[in-house]
Parts: C-alpha cells; sequence; structure tokens
C-alpha cells in the first residue's frame, strides 16, 4: 500500500516542481504531456484511496446497498466502451455477448454492480498481453435463477499457490506479478465482499496457467413484472448514462460555502470563468449572514454551493436551518463523501443536489447551470420533516468576518 500511495504521489510532486523550476523554458508539449502525467498519477492514488475507503466500510459494516432498477444491458455495453481503448492500446480483444437472453433490468445495486463488473473487466484486460477478453452473461438455474456475469481472458492464469493468494486483502497472486503489474490487491476482495451484500457472489470460475482465467459474478434475477428480455446486445439503441450538455457561461450570483482556502479560488475560479458571480463564505455561520444580508439588499443568491465538512457549522446544519427558516434557495451539496447514503444524506438535509470531490469541472458547472435561480423543492412544507438544529441568531454588534 505505501508502494501504490507513494508511486503516485511521487509523479505528482516530482512534476510539479518541474513545472515550477525557474529559469527553465519548457515548450507546450512538454507542459501537456507533465499536466496530463500529474492528472493520470492524480486519478491513480484516487482510485488507491477508494478502494481503501471502500474496504474500510465493509469492516465496519457501514455499507448500504440500493434495491432499484439497474440496467444491465446498458452497463454491459459502458464496461465494453469504457475498456476498449485501453484495449486498443495492448492490442487486445473485447468483446461482450450473451449466452442466453437476459433481462433488460433487474432489482440491485447499479453503482456496485458497475464497480465489481470494471474491476474484474480491469483486471483481465491487465493481465491480458495477448488475445483478448470476453465479458459474457447469462441467466441460470430453473427454480431460484441468478444471472451471471462471466469474463474470460487468454492471459497468464494462475497456479494453486497463487489461487490461494486470492480474495485476501493487500495481496496479490506473488511479488513478480505486483513487481510487473501494479495493484493493491484490494479489488478482488472488495469485489467478492460486494457481491456478498448484494445476495451474490465472486468467484474464480476456472484458470489454466499461461492460458487464462474466468472469473465469475452471480447475482440474485430479481426483476420487476413485464420487464423485457434482450437477447443480443447489438439491439441496445443507446448506453444509459449521465450526459453533461458543454454550458459556456453561468449567469447568477452563487455563494459558495467552502473552509478549504486551495479549494475556494479552484472552484470560484471556475464558476467566475463561467460567468457566475461568486461570494465566499468560510463556514455555514458565516454563509446564513450573507444570505440574510444578501436578501435585506434586495440582491438575493440564485443558488448556494457548500461543502459539507465545515468549521463552525457544516452544510448539513446550513442547509437544514435555511430549510427550517422558510428559504427557497437551491443548494447543491459539495462532498469528498461519494457513497450513495451519503447522497442520502445530503438530499435529507435540505440540499436539492450533490457533486463530489475531487470536482469535475464540467459537472460542477452543468449542476450549477442547472439550479441557478431556481426556487426549491425543499422549503417550507417539507422543512417540517427535516432535523432540527439549534436556533441561530446574530447579534447586532456581532462581526463575523467576510470574503468576497
Amino acid at each position: 500500500m505505501s508502494h501504490e500511495i507513494r508511486t503516485p504521489l511521487t509523479a505528482i510532486l516530482g512534476y510539479a516542481d518541474l513545472l515550477k523550476e525557474e529559469n527553465q523554458t519548457v515548450s507546450q508539449e512538454m507542459r501537456s504531456e507533465t499536466v496530463d502525467t500529474i492528472r493520470r498519477a492524480g486519478e491513480h492514488l484516487l482510485s488507491v484511496i477508494n478502494d481503501i475507503l471502500d474496504l474500510s466500510k465493509i469492516e465496519a459494516d457501514k455499507l448500504s446497498i440500493e434495491q432499484v432498477d439497474t440496467e444491465v444491458d446498458a452497463i454491459l455495453r459502458e464496461v465494453e466502451s469504457l475498456f476498449r481503448p485501453r484495449a486498443m492500446e495492448k492490442g487486445i480483444s473485447l468483446t461482450t455477448k450473451l449466452s442466453s437472453p437476459i433481462p433488460k433490468s433487474i432489482i440491485s445495486d447499479p453503482t456496485r454492480f458497475r464497480q465489481i463488473l470494471m474491476n474484474m473487466v480491469g483486471n483481465a484486460v491487465k493481465f491480458t498481453e495477448q488475445g483478448g477478453v470476453c465479458i459474457e452473461a447469462h441467466v441460470q438455474g430453473s427454480i431460484e435463477k441468478s444471472i451471471v456475469f462471466d469474463v474470460h481472458d487468454t492471459g497468464v492464469g494462475l497456479d494453486g499457490p497463487q489461487i490461494k493468494a486470492l480474495f485476501k486483502p493487500f495481496s496479490q497472486a506473488d511479488e513478480t506479478v505486483s513487481r510487473k503489474f501494479g495493484g493493491t490487491g484490494l479489488g478482488l476482495t472488495i469485489c467478492r465482499r460486494l457481491a456478498s451484500f448484494m445476495g451474490g457472489e465472486v468467484k474464480l470460475h476456472h484458470t489454466e496457467l499461461g492460458k487464462g482465467t474466468c472469473f465469475r459474478l452471480e447475482l440474485p434475477l430479481t426483476v420487476r413484472a413485464g420487464v423485457t428480455m434482450v437477447d443480443r446486445l447489438e439491439a441496445v439503441t443507446s448506453v444509459s448514462k449521465v450526459v453533461f450538455v458543454a454550458v459556456q457561461s453561468l449567469s447568477g450570483r452563487v455563494l459558495l460555502a467552502e473552509d478549504g482556502i486551495d479549494n475556494q479560488k479552484l472552484i470560484s475560479f471556475h464558476l467566475k470563468k463561467a460567468g457566475a458571480k461568486v461570494d465566499i463564505a468560510d463556514n455555514g455561520l458565516i454563509a446564513l449572514r450573507k444570505i440574510e444580508a444578501s436578501i435585506v439588499a434586495g440582491e438575493p443568491y440564485d443558488m448556494l454551493l457548500t461543502d459539507m465538512q465545515m468549521p463552525e457549522m457544516d452544510g448539513y446544519t446550513l442547509a437544514s436551518t435555511l430549510r427550517h427558516q422558510g428559504s427557497t434557495i437551491s443548494i447543491v451539496a459539495l462532498t469528498a463523501h461519494a457513497m450513495a447514503e451519503d447522497r442520502a444524506k445530503c438530499l435529507d438535509a435540505g440540499c436539492d443536489d450533490y457533486t463530489t470531490k475531487p470536482i469535475d469541472k464540467a459537472i460542477l458547472i452543468a449542476t450549477c447551470h442547472q439550479w441557478m435561480g431556481k426556487a426549491s423543492t425543499k422549503s417550507s412544507s417539507q422543512a417540517m420533516n427535516l432535523p432540527m438544529t439549534t436556533h441561530l441568531t446574530f447579534p447586532k454588534n456581532q462581526i463575523l468576518p467576510l470574503r468576497n
């Protein structure tokens, strides 16, 4: 784990120092390559951190699983499209096929289903140097039916001792594999535990040293009445995923409640560049006072973008307090917590929408565009269902620091 964390950090810090060096002429091409390297290292570090947090949440028994409509065919196509460029770079094939008709959707957790499938396919592509990878789906069983996803590869395969090391946290097949391919050794462990939470199983289906491996994900087949059956993926017309329309500009006043100086600068830069007018509050108490002052001045804010973890008053308390006061300002939560239950917590507190850290510029701007100037649907009558917060008053002689 030390290696997996320190390696991308070395690239991030080293290349940042390279860009900062004085008296060095850096070509546009080299600058672009340097920035791309920093971003790739950052994304890798984020994936490592996500794995650690996932495992921690599982072991602390704090993981919640959704049971909603999950579009199986769309996720299969999405995962294939995500990994096809990587497979093409290695000169291997990547295909998806149905060996029996499958339901278009099942009742499951789409986020976790996608996470498991992406890990299995990612591993298959990672350990395959020649040949290809095939994702195969089918329904099995006559009474208690299940839906099965097999990920076949023509990669290195596994021997007996290596098989015994599978599904153990922080371990890989052997040190040779770790040196050649890298990785935390957490992926399969997390996949197996997630599948178990979902009532299913992840297992090694078969392997042969030097010829390839097949890992299997098996999930309960729970469907709504009248669900459509799909017998070939070619019949799928589109991939079901959120598409954010490129927004060239924002128009309106945004109050950004964020205690981190670096995040204040970065987020406000993107918002201002898109055309928004931005005021900053270092915490929820200051944000409440600024919202109150804007209403008195007859220039109310068009939306509130708030971090959820702040000193003095956090974003949850800020949102619920505003709703209990009957405020109709639209509120978008900005948080580093990325789990489904964290989103629900933000919405329950009175937020209208949710976006995560590290920020994705396009998603951030698109989300702000969606809510800018709109009256919240979570005010007045709905405030009675929100948790009560301590009543806050602001004496006339109380002066709180403001930042524009």
